[in-house]
């Protein structure tokens, strides 16, 4: 998971999501806080998803 995360902060992957987040808040604060709330949980769920994949494959 730590691969991943630093290989998406080098590829400009979260500052990307950064600026989508605040462009789609369209200046509120409650909806910004609500999409890097979910902006959040789907990075942690999408990494720990890779992560358990790439355990399986090394396991098999």
């Amino acid at each position: 998971m730590m691969v991943l995360g630093a290989l998406a902060r080098r590829e400009g992957v979260f500052e990307w999501l950064a600026v989508v987040g605040v462009r789609a808040a369209r200046g509120s604060r409650l909806r910004l806080f609500n999409l890097v709330y979910a902006i959040g949980i789907a990075v942690t769920t999408l990494l720990s998803i890779a992560e358990l994949s790439a355990k399986r494959t090394t396991i098999n």
